[in-house]
């Protein structure tokens, strides 16, 4: 592998040159993975207790049992699905405690939308007087992570 002194991106080619880049080789241009939503997740979860916040990972939804039931690991009172059932889908990936202060985080790579049933829980909670954080790619992840180590009166919406 070199670097192309023509743009400055690593290349890696069929036939390598450490002087020039040659248009007619076949090249193949690296860049950094996007980070997942697991990823930024963690570490998100990393950086908040490491901050001295209580952290949470709400597993949502509904999940099946070894014997082909069913098992709901929680609903919301007072917020249905789009079927009129308890809503047991749509909670915000973590929650995250300290001083009194409640963070409610959906996490998402960068470029990434809400599903239905989690506008539908921010939409609820924001009838209730309790903002949804949403975390936005490594870069929001860190501005939160950074605001959160220094803050316990957080708004999340101004660390964006």
């Amino acid at each position: 592998m070199s670097k192309c002194r023509c743009d400055g991106l690593v290349h890696v080619s069929e036939i390598m040159s450490a002087t020039k880049c040659r248009p007619a080789m076949k090249t193949l241009v690296l860049r950094a993975p996007e980070a997942s939503e697991a990823e930024i997740q963690a570490a998100l979860m990393r950086g908040l207790q490491r901050a001295g916040w209580l952290v949470m990972r709400v597993n949502s939804g509904v999940h099946k049992t070894a014997r082909g039931g069913f098992f709901r690991a929680y609903f919301v009172a007072g917020l249905a699905d789009k079927n009129g059932r308890p809503a047991c889908s749509g909670f915000p990936d973590v929650l995250a405690l300290r001083d009194g202060v409640a963070l409610l985080l959906e996490v998402k790579k960068r470029g990434g939308k809400a599903s239905a049933a989690q506008e539908r829980f921010r939409r609820f909670a924001a009838l209730h007087g309790v903002a949804v954080e949403t975390v936005e790619g490594w870069a929001g992840m860190e501005k939160i992570v950074a605001t959160a180590s220094t803050r316990s009166d957080i708004s999340l919406s101004s660390a964006k």
